[in-house]
C-alpha cells in the first residue's frame, strides 16, 4: 500500500489564552501525571493513578484527600509547592518547592508522611507553548528508575532511589518539548528551530537514559510540541504559526526524519487506535508534498478541511468543514472529534464529528465551551466547567446542566470514571459521584470552616 504524504494542520496560539479559537484543545484534565507533571499554581487537582487520593495546593500547603472516605490532611514538610509528579510504582510523589527564593525537589512518601530525600534545584519562570511556565517541569519513567527535570536549556536525570543527579544534558538552544519513549528507553528532545536564510531546521535529540548517548536529527521545519503515536513508531512535528510549517514525520525506530507532509500543525493523536486528526488549509498548500494531486483542494473549495490520518500507513481522508478553523478535541478511542468554536457555525453550538461516518452533529442543550473538561475513558461522556458543571452525553449528543450548590473552579476525574474531583474555593474540594450525579464528600483543609 502506497504511503500518502499526509498533512496535519491547525492554527492555535497557546502562549497566552486557553480560550483561543482554532486548533487543538489542550484544556482536558486527566488523572495521573500530565505531560510535564501537574502544575499547582492555578488550583489544578492532581489525581493519583490508582484513584485513591488527590493532591492540590491550598495557600502554601499541599492538601491530601482520600477519595473514598473524604478525609483530608496537609502534608507536613511541603511548603509552597510548585509542581508534582507521581511515581509509577511506589508511594512516592515528587514535588518541587520554592521557599525564600530557593528551590528544592522532594520525594515524599504519602503513606508515612515523610520526605525520603530532598535536593536543591534551580527554579525559574518563562514562556512555553502553554503560556507562563514554572521550571523545572517533571517526568517519571514508567519503570520508576528515573526522574527527569526539564529546564529551558538542559535536562537533569535523577535516580529516584536517592534523588542524586547522575547525568545532565546541556543544549545550546532552548527546549521546546520532551517526550519519554518508554519502549526505547530514551527521551526525545525538540529544540527551538534555527533559520539560515530561507532554510529552517529544528534539531531533535534522541537521548539514551541509561547510557547517556545522544543522537540528533535535523528536521527541515520549525519547532513545536511533538505528538507520539501510541505504538511509538512515529513522532509527528508540525508548527503552528511559522512561515515554514509542514508536518514532519520522524521514524522513532530508525531515528531518522522520514519526510515532510503538506499542511501545518500541531497534531492531535488518539491515545488508543491508529488515528491522528489535523487540518488542511487551502490557502497554504505546498503541492509538491502531495503524492496524489487529487487530494489538493481547488480554489473553489472551502478553506479548511479536517484530516483523518492513519498513523500506521500515513494515509488520510479529508472532509471540508468551512472557512473558519474550529477548536477541537479527540476522544480517547478516536471515534469522535469535539468541536466548540463559537465562530464555526452561526449558532455557536458544540458539535461532534464522527470519524467513521464523517457526519457532523450539533449538540443539543445549553451553549457551552470546552475550556476545562474531563472525558470518561470509554469515550461516552464529557464533564465540563463553564460557569457551572455540565454533563455531555456523546452518544446522545446532548449536554445537561448539573445542579450544584456552588460553581466549580477546577475539575478532574478518577481513572475508573466513577468520581469527579471539584474545587469549590480556596479551601474546599468535593467528590462527585458520576453514576447518580451526586456530591459525596466535602473536603476542607483541616481546621478551616
Amino acid at each position: 500500500m502506497r504511503r500518502q504524504r499526509t498533512t496535519f494542520a491547525l492554527a492555535v496560539l497557546m502562549m497566552v489564552s486557553a480560550c483561543l479559537e482554532g486548533g487543538s484543545n489542550r484544556n482536558q484534565r486527566t488523572p495521573g501525571n500530565q505531560d510535564d507533571g501537574v502544575g499547582l499554581g492555578f488550583g489544578d487537582i492532581a489525581v493519583h493513578p490508582s484513584g485513591d487520593y488527590f493532591l492540590s495546593r491550598v495557600e502554601d500547603d499541599l492538601l491530601h484527600g482520600t477519595i473514598r472516605t473524604g478525609k483530608t490532611r496537609v502534608l507536613p514538610g511541603i511548603t509552597n509547592p510548585q509542581r508534582l509528579a507521581f511515581a509509577s510504582r511506589s508511594r512516592a510523589v515528587y514535588v518541587t518547592t520554592l521557599r525564600n527564593g530557593r528551590g528544592h525537589i522532594n520525594a515524599y512518601d504519602v503513606g508515612t508522611d515523610s520526605i525520603l530525600w530532598s535536593h536543591p534545584i534551580e527554579t525559574s519562570q518563562g514562556w512555553s507553548q502553554a503560556g507562563l511556565q514554572h521550571y523545572p517541569t517533571l517526568k517519571v519513567t514508567s519503570d520508576d528508575r528515573y526522574l527527569i527535570l526539564v529546564y529551558q536549556d538542559r535536562i537533569d536525570r535523577l535516580d529516584t532511589s536517592d534523588g542524586a543527579t547522575r547525568k545532565t544534558f546541556f543544549f545550546n538552544r532552548d527546549i521546546i518539548d520532551v517526550d519519554l519513549l518508554e519502549t526505547h528507553g530514551k527521551a526525545l528532545v525538540t529544540m527551538v528551530h534555527e533559520w539560515n536564510g530561507d532554510q529552517v531546521n529544528a534539531k531533535v535529540w534522541f537521548i539514551d537514559l541509561e547510557s547517556g548517548h545522544k543522537h540528533s536529527v535535523k528536521v527541515p521545519n520549525c519547532s513545536d510540541e511533538v505528538a507520539i503515536t501510541p505504538d511509538e513508531r512515529y513522532a509527528l512535528l508540525a508548527p503552528t504559526t511559522c512561515r515554514r510549517d509542514p508536518v514532519s514525520v520522524i521514524d522513532l525506530h530508525s531515528e531518522r526524519w522520514v519526510g515532510n507532509l503538506p499542511g501545518f500543525g500541531p497534531v492531535a493523536v488518539a491515545p488508543r487506535g491508529n488515528l491522528a486528526i489535523a487540518f488542511l488549509d487551502r490557502d497554504n498548500i505546498d503541492a509538491s508534498l502531495f503524492d496524489d494531486p487529487a487530494q489538493i483542494p481547488s480554489s473553489s473549495d472551502v478553506r479548511y478541511h479536517v484530516m483523518f490520518i492513519d498513523t500506521v500507513t500515513l494515509e488520510f481522508e479529508t472532509l471540508a468543514i468551512g472557512d473558519t478553523l474550529p477548536r477541537y478535541a479527540l476522544t480517547p478511542a478516536g471515534n469522535l472529534v469535539l468541536v466548540d468554536s463559537a465562530s464555526w457555525y452561526e449558532d455557536g453550538k458544540l458539535r461532534l464529528l464522527d470519524t467513521a461516518t464523517k457526519e457532523i452533529r450539533a449538540v443539543s442543550g445549553p451553549d457551552v465551551r470546552l475550556n476545562q473538561f474531563v472525558m470518561t475513558s470509554d469515550s461516552s461522556r464529557v464533564f465540563l466547567l463553564d460557569q457551572g458543571l455540565y454533563d455531555l452525553s456523546l452518544w446522545a449528543a446532548r449536554v445537561q446542566s448539573v445542579d450544584l450548590r456552588f460553581v466549580p473552579t477546577n475539575i478532574n476525574i478518577t481513572p475508573d470514571d466513577k468520581h469527579l474531583l471539584l474545587r469549590e474555593d480556596a479551601t474546599t474540594m468535593w467528590v462527585f459521584r458520576v453514576a447518580d450525579r451526586k456530591l459525596v464528600h466535602s473536603m476542607k483543609v483541616p481546621g478551616s470552616r
